[in-house]
């Protein structure tokens, strides 16, 4: 709940934050941020969410990925390579407590050159 409770004023309204799988603490986050919009990560869909990471940057809105959508992007060197080119050092988000691991990572638009 700690977690919940520190990201609410970090999460402004029409945040989204993409989950790489659905579970009690997602759960708590989801009850206590309604301000938030969750999202499943598809690795095999990455151009799709960089699309859609335009759109959201466009509109204003910022993106994040929780630590299951870490782990699911890190588990393929394609996936890895696209996390590693949206994501920046500084912009994240720890709340892991020994072997309990929660941490959200901000997601930027990287626009083709």
């Amino acid at each position: 709940m700690r977690a919940a409770f520190a990201m609410r004023p970090v999460w402004k309204p029409g945040t989204w934050v993409y989950l790489g799988s659905f579970n009690a603490d997602t759960w708590t986050m989801f009850c206590l941020n309604p301000q938030v919009n969750f999202k499943d990560m598809d690795r095999t869909k990455l151009t799709e969410t960089g699309q859609e990471l335009q759109e959201f940057a466009r509109t204003g809105h910022e993106t994040w990925i929780d630590q299951s959508g870490v782990d699911l992007l890190k588990s393929n060197e394609g996936s890895r390579q696209w996390l590693v080119e949206h994501t920046r050092p500084g912009f994240k988000r720890d709340f892991s407590v020994n072997k309990q691991r929660l941490s959200f990572d901000r997601l930027f638009y990287k626009p083709l050159h």
